[in-house]
């Protein structure tokens, strides 16, 4: 689960930039 959570927070910071 918490390796789930990682790969959402990088999905993001792509998203953001």
């Amino acid at each position: 689960m918490k390796e789930k959570k990682e790969s959402n927070h990088m999905m993001n910071q792509c998203q953001i930039e």
